[in-house]
């Protein structure tokens, strides 16, 4: 896919705790999909997981319910027949549609997604073996980056090529590329930067020391946005060591960036996701532009300045298509 397919894609549909979302930006409508749950889904975090294939195949795992894909001849969700366990905790998809399916006991599961007769089928390769039980997985361009608390152990094509060893008492939340680096950071704070060609590591002097990290993500612009639990969004330029810092309440739980450059944040909270676009509330994530901003009031949604999605608490945008 090109990226500006993928954005397309990817920003197409939102997933929540309560259903899967489409959202039309010309409409700002909301069509609910609710994959088999009979109007009764699931209200744990991710219970709904999304993944996109490189024929732009929608795919998406439902909590006891198994694994569906977005048919667009019939405008809705198919269910992908498959002999995942029950347990799956999260998936990702490569640019070659392999994809990589975590277990809640730990184990990594490698199958090859395929497309015959325009139906999109799934088939076994193996089982990715670990020393440890494995905590989280995570894609960006292509690097499968898998963790197991103790190290970070990165392979691309199915090679491994470097083991880095995680930090006492840090927790990783989210793991990025970006050109010869990776980028670390922690939920209890702080992110480094990997070499993956010399294996140095530092830690970014830009951020500060207590901010609990959520997620991380690089845009177009090489500027990198840091989410954080409730202390905003922070905005760090490669070359400059202050950072600025966009004020919001919520914890941010990812990025995804759209073609004319501006930063969709998807974030969590009791009531909706706040929005703010130039200024005016809208019925999407908080959304920010590399360009230049402002966050101000404008014309409120409703005639309420504070407008909320109902039962739209938990983005979830699935940037991990390398």
């Amino acid at each position: 896919l090109s990226r500006r397919q993928r954005q397309m894609c990817i920003r197409d549909r939102v997933s929540t705790d309560y259903g899967v979302n489409r959202w039309k930006r010309s409409t700002q409508q909301f069509t609910p999909y609710y994959l088999g749950t009979q109007n009764n889904p699931p209200k744990q975090e991710k219970s709904f997981l999304l993944g996109i294939t490189s024929g732009k195949y929608i795919i998406c795992y439902v909590k006891e319910q198994g694994l569906f894909y977005f048919d667009d001849r019939k405008q809705d969700f198919v269910p992908l027949k498959n002999n995942l366990p029950d347990d799956i905790k999260n998936f990702v998809i490569d640019s070659k549609d392999q994809v990589f399916f975590l277990t809640g006991h730990g184990q990594l599961l490698h199958y090859q997604l395929s497309v015959h007769s325009s139906n999109p089928e799934l088939s076994f390769k193996k089982e990715i073996k670990q020393p440890a039980s494995i905590s989280g997985i995570y894609l960006s361009q292509d690097y499968l980056i898998i963790n197991d608390d103790r190290a970070l152990t990165v392979s691309l094509d199915n090679r491994i090529l470097n083991s880095i060893d995680i930090p006492e008492n840090k927790t990783v939340s989210q793991v990025i590329c970006h050109k010869e680096y990776l980028l670390i950071s922690f939920i209890e704070g702080g992110c480094i930067r990997y070499n993956l060609e010399d294996n140095a590591s530092t830690e970014l002097p830009q951020l500060p020391a207590k901010a609990s990290i959520f997620t991380i993500y690089i845009g177009s612009q090489n500027i990198l946005w840091v989410g954080t639990d409730g202390q905003g969004v922070l905005e760090v330029y490669e070359h400059s060591s202050p950072f600025h810092t966009v004020k919001t309440d919520y914890p941010v739980r990812c990025f995804c960036e759209e073609d004319n450059g501006n930063i969709l944040v998807g974030t969590k909270g009791e009531l909706g996701i706040p929005s703010v676009t130039k200024g005016f509330y809208t019925e999407f994530g908080l959304q920010l532009s590399a360009k230049g901003y402002k966050m101000q009031y404008a014309t409120p949604v409703n005639g309420d300045e504070r407008h909320y999605t109902e039962n739209l608490n938990y983005l979830v945008v699935p940037i991990h298509i390398g």
